[in-house]
């Protein structure tokens, strides 16, 4: 362990490899200081240094480092868990052992493929061990992390490496992909949002909704008060914010310059309740319909709006859920109906048009067979695996 014995640990590895290191350093005292891991343990080394310091020690070496700290963390590992680590490991940069501060991505990926080589006893074991290098509890453990890794797809160990080692802040792209997988997977909580008075599940449900213009606005304002987006996109972030159960008007106005000004004067944009919004939303009205309502540059004739302005703001009760129909005219569902569905409200609305309304809340409730309705679900883009939930 060479956090344990730092010395000791480099006395295991080939010497000659060992004295290049340590030149490329400065010396054998800044190796020992730079593998004890100890609190500022690369101050005053250059990446440069770190740089060439890695080269210093070869593939072979490198594996081995990552079998034996594995099997030292684990307690020990099967013939084939070991011959498939090693097989990942030789792709790790050697500094990455000792400084975090942003990896290559291609070290985080054979560091995490190399982690998914392990059986479940093996995982439970590195997760309860006290020696761990790695907090896997920080990142929802390894079940946590091939959670992520499922879910973002075929590059996925890349795109989130990519995503973790950004220096400069995640792009809103990488961050509306990937902050609602991690949410999701339980690698982000509450705990990470704090600062914000959001909850995760907020978080993750605006990340989710709003398209990345709009996402890159709303996360610069939260890192600078003074960046105050345009009315339009206020609109778009206060609609999405609402839809999310966040209250937008509060949250929004409490960015205040150093005077105690509020920075972004929300009273710009026409008083709509937060409750009219989210019952907008909630009957069909899109985010963009939505906050052109919000800045006043809506049609209110259009049918999808003028439904639910007539549920939300004539004294209907509001119980269903109003969906266009391919005539010009509106559907109305019940919410229930919606909710047991795993369709968009672009495919519900094809399918309202292609099969009727009763047929669609008999594929809700489970009596219709989706076998009679494959012309209608290929026509509307679902295919049967997105039913297996019903």
């Amino acid at each position: 362990d060479p956090s344990v014995n730092p010395v000791g640990f480099l006395n295991a590895l080939p010497q000659s490899e060992v004295a290049c290191a340590s030149s490329a350093v400065g010396g054998q005292d800044n190796l020992v200081r730079v593998v004890g891991m100890a609190e500022g343990n690369t101050d005053g080394i250059t990446s440069v240094q770190l740089r060439v310091m890695a080269s210093c020690i070869s593939e072979e070496t490198v594996a081995s480092i990552a079998l034996g700290q594995l099997e030292l963390q684990a307690g020990g590992l099967s013939s084939a868990t070991q011959a498939c680590v090693t097989g990942y490991a030789a792709s790790i940069d050697f500094t990455s052992f000792f400084d975090s501060t942003a990896p290559e991505p291609e070290s985080i990926v054979a560091s995490l493929q190399a982690m998914f080589c392990l059986n479940d006893s093996e995982r439970a074991a590195l997760s309860a061990s006290s020696t761990s290098v790695i907090d896997l509890a920080e990142f929802g453990g390894i079940e946590g992390l091939e959670c992520a890794v499922d879910a973002a797809g075929p590059t996925g160990l890349e795109d989130i490496a990519a995503f973790v080692s950004d220096e400069d802040g995640a792009s809103a792209s990488l961050a509306g992909k990937f902050i609602p997988i991690m949410v999701d997977c339980g690698i982000m909580t509450d705990e990470d949002f704090e600062d914000s008075g959001l909850t995760a599940s907020q978080i993750s449900c605006l990340f989710g909704s709003i398209d990345e213009d709009t996402l890159q606005l709303f996360m610069s304002i939260s890192e600078d008060s003074s960046a105050v987006p345009d009315l339009s996109a206020l609109g778009s972030i206060m609609v999405a914010m609402t839809a999310c159960g966040i209250d937008a008007e509060a949250l929004l106005g409490a960015y205040t310059s150093g005077d105690g000004t509020p920075e972004i004067d929300v009273t710009q944009v026409p008083t709509v309740s937060t409750d009219t919004l989210l019952c907008l939303t909630d009957n069909g009205v899109s985010v963009d319909l939505a906050t052109d309502y919000l800045t006043g540059q809506a049609n209110e004739s259009e049918p999808t709006l003028a439904a639910a302005l007539e549920i939300c703001l004539g004294g209907s009760e509001g119980s269903g859920i109003v969906i266009p129909d391919g005539n010009g005219g509106t559907t109305t569902l019940d919410p229930s109906v919606v909710d047991s569905l795993p369709f968009t409200l672009e495919q519900i609305q094809c399918m309202v048009d292609e099969i009727g309304v009763e047929q669609l809340e008999a594929l809700a409730d489970g009596t219709a067979n989706p076998f009679a309705l494959l012309g209608a679900l290929g026509a509307c883009d679902i295919t049967l695996a997105d039913l297996a939930d019903l």
